[in-house]
């Protein structure tokens, strides 16, 4: 077995059939999602905005994409801001948590879904060494990094 529970797995086939539904209330929850410009990302913090939650959207350069995710989690009634870092750069990941920690609050839930875009954006003509590194530096130390510095200000 994969350990999902059998409720939880009819929860899930009765969401499906009413988009509407949502697994849990995540009214007055602080969420952050990293690389939530675009893509899966995107998707994850409109789905905790539309439950209930106030949301931080990460983007490494998108601020126009990140600032259009924000407006629709506004439009849901919820709270939301965006900020910007490269989480491949030392300085902006180290500064990253204590720029987005809310004033005298700290954040429900935590999404790490940053990741380095290595086939189809800025970095796909580089080598496979190049986008290796790329590839650590972002998925791996900065979901790491990320990670342990949170737990810290929890």
């Amino acid at each position: 077995m994969n350990g999902t529970s059998p409720d939880f797995r009819a929860e899930a086939r009765a969401s499906r059939a009413n988009p509407e539904a949502h697994f849990a209330d995540l009214t007055g929850l602080r969420a952050l999602v990293t690389g939530a410009s675009s893509g899966i990302g995107r998707a994850i913090a409109l789905e905790l905005a539309q439950g209930g939650a106030d949301v931080t959207i990460h983007c490494r350069e998108s601020r126009e994409a990140a600032e259009e995710v924000a407006f629709a989690c506004r439009r849901l009634g919820r709270e939301a801001d965006v900020v910007v870092a490269d989480l491949a750069d030392h300085e902006q990941r180290s500064a990253f948590v204590p720029q987005t920690w809310p004033e005298g609050a700290g954040y429900d839930i935590w999404v790490n879904n940053a990741g380095a875009d290595l086939l189809t954006g800025d970095h796909a003509h580089e080598d496979y060494t190049q986008k290796l590194d790329r590839l650590m530096h972002i998925d791996l130390l900065g979901t790491m990094v990320l990670s342990q510095i949170g737990r810290a200000h929890v």
